[in-house]
């Protein structure tokens, strides 16, 4: 309901000159303002006129007016005499809002405006709660269809948004007469490469400026068996050990797996740890399985972080599942931690919140909702995909276009890489050793050029992945070699 209070706040806002009550702001005061005016309906009779009176403020202001001009404009028309004293008042310094309330002021504008967006889907909310309470449904399929095309325009107006806040400041520049303050802090953010999660591998990360930036999507294709689970699993390791600015709050890293259970990943992650293989662990598994937790947990408060696993299953989680389950994370630890980044293994078995006739506009719209969630959460988006068939022929480079599906998964992506693992066959044997090479091949990068290889380690048995000198892996034993100590896990997996 629209109360005489935020009609004031609304007409502050109007009338107070200061460049932080941007475009957006009045944008959003007008399209609030209008959804009450073409409902009809929420405005008490007392609040009438100054409702219009904000509404015509609103719109001449959003029509590119001047404060002196909107108020000249409608003291000319003389349509509201009757608050005429208030009229007057407008403008003037006792009105207008003052420095210390101006972001409290934006924060109640945005959030009026967010309950407008779901106040919009509200009979849609209405309509299916009905139908459902009243067995209109022809059967359950149907019924949680309907619920789940709901919830996906739900949160696409939302993501949507928050998108919206995220670029404010910066959607125009007026290159004479704006600061440019806005664009130059979202200039340091986006290309200082302070911001950046490192891959762990120093040759890769200087052709990322710095690693994995916020609010991008980095997606990595390759076919079954090159290493894409054990390579996302890596940077997920690696981003634990990095380098990191004194801060009270832990790092979180949400690792998401449609592939693997949760049991399999875990013990990857320790094999990786202990440079054993998996046979190597369950034969004294006794001993490991008290390691496994000590270790690991040892590992994370070491460097200040949290490594959160999840199993989500296959062809029925869609990217608004991940935002609901990567909120709760948020909501779990707010007091102690931040989200800093979220690796998705992997994008084909994702769902998109419609429905679509054809796979390939499906894998679009998984992209296109995964680059808005890394968007929203101004967090960086790590993902892998497969290739065609071509892309399985080792003696055919690959490129782009083995990219399976879709070429859409390039086109909405911010950074795309191909790989493809070669294992070293041994001299004068028939078989191919544990240990390979990983190529990493980067088609496109908006952060940095493309057409650009890194050639990568491998040790698959124990799921690790090497090269660089700053990479966070510990140096490669051959199995012949004494396993390392826990003490010496520890002592090499921090920086």
């Amino acid at each position: 309901m629209i109360t005489d209070t935020f009609l004031n706040l609304c007409c502050a806002i109007l009338t107070t000159d200061t460049e932080k009550f941007n475009d957006k702001a009045l944008s959003d005061i007008h399209t609030v303002l209008t959804f009450y005016k073409d409902k009809d309906s929420g405005i008490p009779l007392p609040c009438k006129s100054k409702f219009d009176l904000t509404y015509t403020l609103s719109k001449l202001r959003v029509g590119g007016k001047t404060i002196d001009e909107s108020l000249d404009n409608i003291k000319i028309a003389g349509q509201f005499r009757d608050i005429d004293s208030f009229v007057n008042a407008l403008g003037r310094q006792e009105t207008a809002v003052p420095e210390s309330k101006i972001e409290s002021a934006l924060n109640q504008i945005k959030d009026r405006k967010k309950l407008t967006i779901l106040l919009k889907d509200m009979p849609f909310i209405e309509n299916f709660l009905e139908k459902f309470n009243t067995n209109s449904f022809s059967d359950l399929s149907e019924a949680i269809d309907s619920w789940d095309l709901l919830i996906s325009k739900l949160y696409t107006r939302l993501s949507e948004e928050k998108r919206s806040e995220s670029y404010t400041a910066i959607k125009s520049l007026d290159m004479l007469s704006d600061t440019y303050e806005p664009v130059l802090d979202q200039i340091e953010i986006s290309y200082s490469g302070k911001n950046s999660i490192t891959t762990g591998y120093e040759d890769l990360d200087s052709y990322m400026n710095g690693g994995f930036e916020p609010s991008r999507l980095y997606v990595f294709g390759g076919a079954s068996g090159d290493g894409k689970s054990v390579l996302l699993l890596n940077f997920a390791k690696n981003a634990i050990g990095r380098k990191k600015a004194e801060n009270p709050k832990k790092e979180i890293y949400i690792y998401v797996t449609l592939e693997n259970l949760i049991d399999e990943s875990l013990i990857r992650l320790y094999c990786n740890f202990a440079q054993k293989e998996i046979k190597q662990v369950i034969e004294n598994y006794d001993t490991e399985r008290i390691q496994i937790e000590r270790v690991l947990k040892e590992w994370q408060e070491i460097n200040n972080s949290i490594l959160v696993m999840a199993y989500f299953p296959p062809t029925i989680t869609s990217v608004a599942d991940l935002l609901v389950y990567i909120d709760e994370i948020k909501n779990r630890y707010k007091d102690e931690g931040i989200v800093k980044g979220v690796y998705i293994d992997y994008l084909d078995l994702l769902m998109a919140g419609q429905k679509f006739d054809l796979h390939r506009l499906e894998m679009g719209q998984i992209t296109i909702d995964l680059k808005v969630l890394a968007v929203r959460l101004q967090i960086p988006v790590v993902t892998v995909t497969q290739v065609n068939r071509s892309g399985y022929d080792h003696k055919e480079n690959i490129s782009l276009v083995h990219m399976s599906e879709s070429i859409k998964k390039v086109e909405h992506s911010d950074f795309v890489a191909m790989i493809r693992s070669f294992l070293e066959a041994e001299e004068n044997a028939k078989f191919l050793t544990k240990e390979g090479k990983l190529q990493i091949s980067i088609g496109k990068n908006r952060s940095g050029p493309k057409n650009q290889t890194v050639t990568l380690d491998t040790y698959f048995s124990n799921f690790r992945i090497y090269g660089g000198e700053k990479t966070t892996h510990l140096e490669i034993r051959k199995p012949e070699q004494s396993a390392l100590s826990t003490e010496d896990i520890m002592e090499d997996a921090v920086f």
